[in-house]
């Protein structure tokens, strides 16, 4: 009894077994059947059903499948046989490895793109890849590089730095920049050779590593430093941009631009470079001890020359109080920009220009530009505005016709305080008849500020 039980048991099992067999294989017979469509649409949402659905399917039986979409003579399919591909994750790596040697460029390149989106859980793809970089076809080229710097090369660095370094080729510019930041993801030999390449290569080459540069995030100083010497004033301008626009900013590099700043060895482009400068150390984070030198360049005949120093004394803050007289005259420069950055570094500089509130008033009233009266309406609150002139002018400027004007207005009653009360009602129409958000949470704001001041 016990042995007939059994063998029903067995016979059940194998039916079962019987039965789901003849299901994946009526599943890839129909999956088979989709990507031999002569429609694209239905390769794509064949690949994505079954991407989203693996029940049933043995992942050794649709990768080919999905390998051999690679080659699909349209992108989409090709693309998204890619993806379901990276989405099948490591059981999929033997296969793509293998797809590198294929003889189709497509299916070359899209299992290259497909392994460097696996990322380092596919290192031991590396050596095909490495061969890769040799390719004759120059998008499978530029795929193995990319995925290179994804994956990393691990113990083989010192066999893909070399044919990295020979593809910082400008006449090939895509493939030149990944080779760039391909090298710098492999770390100090990388960094090496690509400072190699901005003291000896050609003008393009240089301009090409430094936007690929410009896009990393870290460890770039030393690299953006060695252009910063450079003779071409275009690699100079764009390594003084690169370092100003550097997050987080580095203090490290405020010493080599106080250098260029007295550099005037380029004095057919002195002022350009030092307004790039001056720029710069202001979104660096300039020291005080430069504030003397920063003064010198108000005197500049570029305009540029003095918006950036009126900037860089701005990132001083407190700091700077000692050009608030210097600024009250920038406030009413010919210039508008001038103007602009005189109010707004004076509200940078806080309470100590309050000696400013008379000219600031003055501004926000008549000036005609619409970005002085913002800056000169935030300035009044930064500098904690004292007068019921400054609240007259503040309360006025809640009619402005400029949005901004009438958001900074609304603020500074706030950080005006107590003073202030006189405002309430302006504020309360003000949030009435303004549809723009900032001026509806900065009114509202102010109104609770002013309530609650003492």
């Amino acid at each position: 009894m016990k042995l007939v039980l059994l063998l029903s048991i067995v016979l059940s099992s194998l039916l079962c077994l019987s039965c789901s067999k003849t299901e994946e294989e009526k599943k890839l017979s129909a999956f088979q059947t989709q990507l031999n469509s002569p429609d694209s649409q239905t390769k794509v949402i064949a690949i994505l059903e079954m991407s989203q659905d693996q029940k049933g399917l043995s992942v050794k039986k649709t990768a080919p499948l999905l390998v051999s979409a690679l080659k699909d003579s349209d992108v989409n399919v090709r693309n998204t046989a890619t993806i379901a591909l990276v989405k099948l994750g490591l059981p999929s790596i033997p296969l793509l490895k293998s797809g590198l040697q294929n003889k189709s460029e497509l299916v070359r390149k899209h299992c290259a793109i497909a392994l460097g989106k696996i990322g380092p859980e596919a290192m031991s793809a590396v050596l095909p890849l490495i061969s890769l970089i040799q390719d004759k076809d120059d998008t499978v080229k530029l795929a193995a590089i990319q995925s290179l710097g994804k994956i990393g090369a691990g113990t083989h660095t010192s066999m893909v730095l070399p044919l990295l370094q020979d593809n910082l080729d400008p006449r090939k510019e895509e493939i030149c920049y990944r080779a760039a930041e391909t090298l710098y993801k492999m770390g100090e030999k990388g960094h090496k050779i690509l400072a190699l390449a901005l003291e000896e290569e050609s003008r393009a080459c240089k301009k090409i590593i430094l936007n690929a540069l410009v896009r990393q995030k870290r460890n770039t100083l030393s690299l953006f430093l060695v252009s910063l010497k450079d003779s071409d004033y275009e690699i100079k301008k764009m390594a003084i941009k690169a370092i100003g626009n550097m997050q987080p900013p580095s203090v490290a590099a405020l010493p080599a631009l106080q250098k260029e700043l007295k550099d005037e060895s380029l004095k057919n482009l002195y002022n350009e470079l030092k307004a790039l400068t001056l720029e710069a150390l202001a979104q660096v984070g300039a020291s005080s001890k430069l504030a003397p030198l920063f003064v010198k360049h108000l005197d500049s005949e570029s305009a540029s020359v003095r918006i950036n120093a009126i900037r860089a004394l701005g990132s001083l803050g407190t700091d700077a109080s000692f050009a608030v007289p210097r600024l009250l005259t920038m406030l009413q420069d010919q210039d508008a920009k001038t103007r602009i950055y005189a109010a707004k570094t004076l509200g940078d500089i806080g309470l100590a220009a309050r000696e400013a509130e008379p000219l600031l008033v003055k501004s926000l009233l008549e000036d005609k530009a619409g970005r002085v009266r913002q800056f000169s309406a935030k300035a009044l609150g930064q500098i904690k505005a004292q007068s019921p002139e400054a609240v007259d002018a503040l309360r006025k400027a809640l009619l402005d016709t400029k949005s901004s004007v009438v958001w900074s207005a609304a603020w500074s009653l706030g950080e005006v305080g107590l003073l202030a009360k006189p405002a309430l009602t302006d504020l309360e129409i003000t949030i009435t008849r303004k549809n723009n958000g900032y001026i509806r949470k900065n009114a509202t704001e102010a109104i609770r500020k002013i309530k609650e001041a003492k």
